[in-house]
């Protein structure tokens, strides 16, 4: 058994660039809302998610909803697809368990994403928006994938949820092979991996036996270029999201996972949702995780306006401001002047000039630039051809 050592580099302590100084404006963006449901088959429980979604959204702005094992049945995909349109506007989009299968519990992904929150593009009504998200709509066939193509603040992500098997012989086949079509470099990946990234820093337990944790490594290689956000976020601090009773003790581990993508321009904050679909008993079950996007919005500034220094060892130039400071300083001997009031004129207007005359210098040094390259290119010519230069 190891012991743990607990290295405290969190988000807290972490330097936070003032971006408002620069000019640029942060605003809260889009959230992904992770959760392992724990089945929504019982009865009244698939429209108690809906309302849940449907009040989470009206809180806080919410992208989708990623849902593993809803258990739900194949054969009632419609009913479920026309409640959540008709009683809370929400695009309803699973993978079922395969029609002939008498699984019970331990199966079923889904993506559920508010009208309102779906990004239409140039041309697009919301029914064409909601048709082309329908049309990206992919996944496995024993229901463990459901993914889709989504726009976020304009960029064009694949969003996908995952269920992974509780078996650990298969899990190492389910990420290389059913997972990994479903994951690039700009995917949004929610799952119940079954497994965890650091058995060490993601695992407290009291068994002294080793934890089953096959699969961690080739989910390691389909996420090596997606960001760990709760890693990120917390550094090396402690965070389970789900607790397990076992016959001598508990079992708590960071099985439920979000992964993001580096985006330019979009900050990434990791938190948990302790009121969406609280479990029955508040100290086992699975936990509600969430990555929240901050947008870098404004203006983007420019390079600082430069004035070439030679400029002022040109007379004709050093003329021109020479006479310029005597029309401003003249003013100086006028009835009631204002001092301070000439100088930043006086500043004002040497810039401009100082800025044009920099301009008028680079024009002339880039026409010699072209007559020399033009030079060059003849010689050049010339040579290859075996002919004299001279």
């Amino acid at each position: 058994h190891h012991q743990k050592r607990h290295l405290h580099f969190t988000q807290r302590h972490q330097w936070i660039r003032p971006l408002c100084e620069e000019g640029i404006e942060t605003h809260p963006g889009p959230s992904f809302v992770s959760r392992n449901v724990d089945g929504l088959n019982g009865a009244g429980e698939f429209e108690r998610a809906l309302y849940a979604m449907n009040n989470e959204h009206a809180r806080n702005p919410t992208t989708a909803f990623l849902l593993q094992e809803h258990n739900l049945n194949p054969v009632r995909d419609a009913y479920y697809t026309r409640q959540a349109a008709t009683r809370y506007k929400i695009l309803w989009i699973a993978k079922y368990k395969p029609r002939t299968s008498t699984q019970r519990r331990g199966h079923g992904t889904a993506i559920a994403i508010p009208y309102d929150a779906i990004e239409i593009r140039p041309g697009e009504t919301i029914h064409t928006a909601i048709a082309r998200i329908k049309r990206s709509a992919q996944g496995t066939k024993d229901g463990r994938v459901t993914s889709i193509r989504l726009f976020v603040e304009g960029t064009a992500l694949r969003v996908t949820t995952a269920y992974a098997p509780v078996n650990g012989s298969l899990r190492a086949d389910f990420f290389t092979k059913s997972l990994s079509p479903y994951v690039t470099d700009r995917t949004v990946l929610s799952l119940d991996a079954n497994c965890v990234p650091d058995p060490i820093l993601d695992t407290s337990r009291t068994a002294t036996s080793p934890y089953d944790n096959r699969g961690a490594s080739e989910l390691a290689s389909v996420t090596a270029k997606l960001v760990d956000i709760a890693r990120l976020s917390l550094g090396r601090d402690e965070f389970y999201t789900n607790h397990t009773p076992t016959q001598i003790g508990h079992c708590k581990t960071r099985i439920d996972q979000l992964y993001v993508p580096h985006l330019n321009g979009l900050i990434w904050t990791h938190g948990t949702l302790p009121s969406f679909l609280p479990p029955p008993n508040p100290a086992f079950g699975h936990i509600t995780i969430t990555a929240k996007l901050t947008v870098a919005t404004g203006i983007r500034g420019r390079d600082l306006n430069f004035i070439n220094e030679k400029i002022y060892s040109s007379p004709d130039f050093a003329l021109l401001v020479f006479v310029m400071i005597r029309t401003y300083s003249a003013e100086l001997y006028l009835p009631n002047p204002d001092p301070a009031k000439i100088w930043t004129e006086l500043k004002t207007q040497l810039k401009k000039m100082s800025l044009a005359e920099t301009r008028t210098t680079k024009l002339a040094d880039t026409a010699e630039a072209s007559r020399l390259k033009t030079n060059i290119r003849t010689l050049r010519l010339s040579l290859d051809a075996g002919m004299d230069p001279d």
